[in-house]
């Protein structure tokens, strides 16, 4: 069932409602719900300190891979010099040792 957005989705898994969901749960700390696999290839502790010993949905189906992306957009016809320095900051933010702890404490994986 497609939702508008994770929050009723959510409250729909709690109720009973449905049974699963795919979100992006970087906790699952309440007892009425667990995380059976994970969608993300890595394995290793660092890589999703949540869920250490969850399996990856790529162990039961080989081949599967699913990765979330986030991005900043602006208006067409933005100046190319405008969307340079845009790139160059918001890389540089992303670079920094506050928001790489920030993302890897939401079992992300920082890159760019």
């Amino acid at each position: 069932m497609p939702y508008k957005g994770s929050a009723p989705g959510v409250t729909d898994l709690l109720g009973g409602n449905v049974q699963f969901m795919f979100n992006a749960l970087p906790r699952c700390s309440s007892t009425s719900t667990r995380a059976s696999c994970a969608r993300s290839a890595p394995r290793a502790r660092s890589a999703r300190p949540s869920f250490p010993t969850c399996p990856t949905i790529k162990d039961a189906v080989p081949g599967y891979e699913v990765t979330t992306w986030y991005s900043f957009v602006t208006a067409a016809g933005t100046p190319k010099a405008a969307i340079d320095r845009l790139s160059k900051e918001m890389a540089a933010i992303v670079d920094t040792p506050a928001v790489q702890e920030k993302l890897r404490g939401q079992d992300s994986s920082p890159t760019r």
